[in-house]
């Protein structure tokens, strides 16, 4: 088969598609044989599949098979199969496990309390799109490949779809409220992860592009890292977590956090309620805004940022402070006469203190109010 008749035949299967995604999805095939010039057609053929399944893949995105091609496609057919996708999740009840392991491409990955105790998975093509079992107390889930992923053209053609349409499902994994998960690998491609309402003792996601969402949980001796997305935690325990976030912010409210490391590389970290025991922040190129309590040592950092910490007066007799910045200001809204504020550097102690908060910025101000 010749480039001219591939994409004569995937034209055919396509035509259904809205006039703008059928334009677009020409236009990146066509782009991929130019790319790979004459010598280099037959592997991408072999890549891609038939016209046909090429199509298909691109058509279940819009719930039509490419045996129907022929009949007109409703404008508002895409948005009612997106709403019909979320209700209509294939379920299926699991047998007792306390290990998961994830691998997948593109998928939100949901883990949260089950209603009546059980254990589960839920995902709108359970069966087709990923591999999953449960052996010796283990859950494995992994993306289905097909013959046109396992490549970099394969990965290509898949990440095209999945930013064209803009569609993501959900993989949901539920457990008995009251259960401690001994333990999470999570590798990620693309998508969105949140924990609801559940206790782990032992944690490692790797997210390449997502969010990730904490809520109500109880985590201890966790590894967090995202290339791109926001880590939020909310009303949870923290113990012994490494977060860290390339391009992205870190927001963390009302929870309790102990012997950890939150790394914002390039984005902000905020902080408001709850209580930070023997942590260390650090803003490569950000700010860090803090409004909480402060328990042993703890060290703040910036490379690029402002420090702000809120409520100081609230720690003044309790809470001893260094705060040094090379190149800023640093306002501080109580002061005695013990303490010292001289360039760049103020130093607040108290009697015997047990509680201890030193902050350091290269190139930023550092505010106490």
């Amino acid at each position: 088969m010749t480039r001219e008749t591939y994409l004569a035949e995937l034209a055919t299967y396509l035509k259904r598609l809205p006039e703008a995604d059928f334009e677009d999805s020409m236009a990146y095939f066509t782009e991929l044989f130019d790319d790979a010039g004459a010598e280099g057609e037959a592997e991408l053929m072999a890549s891609l599949g038939t016209p046909r399944e090429a199509a298909a893949e691109i058509l279940s995105h819009f719930k039509v098979t490419v045996d129907n091609q022929n009949k007109p496609m409703n404008p508002s057919e895409s948005e009612t199969d997106d709403q019909n996708r979320s209700e209509t999740s294939q379920y299926e009840r699991l047998p007792e496990f306390n290990h998961i392991n994830i691998k997948l491409d593109y998928e939100n990955v949901i883990i949260i309390a089950s209603t009546d105790h059980s254990f589960g998975l839920s995902h709108p093509t359970l069966k087709s799109s990923i591999r999953y079992c449960v052996k010796n107390g283990v859950l494995d889930i992994e993306s289905l490949k097909k013959d046109y992923r396992i490549n970099s053209i394969g990965m290509g053609f898949r990440h095209f779809i999945s930013k064209q349409f803009q569609e993501t499902d959900n993989l949901i994994i539920s457990l008995p409220k009251d259960y401690s998960l001994n333990n999470l690998s999570l590798n990620l491609g693309s998508g969105d992860f949140q924990l609801k309402e559940l206790t782990i003792l032992g944690c490692s996601i790797a997210l390449g592009s997502g969010d990730v969402d904490v809520v109500d949980s109880k985590v201890h001796q966790t590894t967090v890292n995202t290339g791109s997305g926001d880590i939020e935690l909310t009303s949870s325990h923290l113990e012994d977590v490494n977060l860290n976030t390339a391009s992205g912010d870190i927001i963390v409210t009302n929870t309790q956090t102990n012997s950890s490391m939150i790394v914002a590389n390039s984005g902000d970290i905020e902080c408001k309620g709850g209580q930070i025991s023997q942590v260390e922040m650090v803003a490569n190129s950000g700010d860090i805004d803090l409004d909480m309590h402060y328990k042993g040592l703890n060290k703040i950092e910036t490379s690029s940022g402002d420090i702000t910490i809120k409520g100081f007066e609230e720690h003044y007799h309790r809470l001893s402070v260094t705060a040094e910045t090379l190149s800023g200001e640093i306002e501080v809204s109580l002061q005695d006469s013990g303490d010292r504020l001289f360039e760049g550097r103020y130093t607040h102690s108290v009697s015997a203190p047990s509680d201890q908060l030193y902050l350091q910025t290269n190139c930023g101000d550092i505010s106490l109010g």
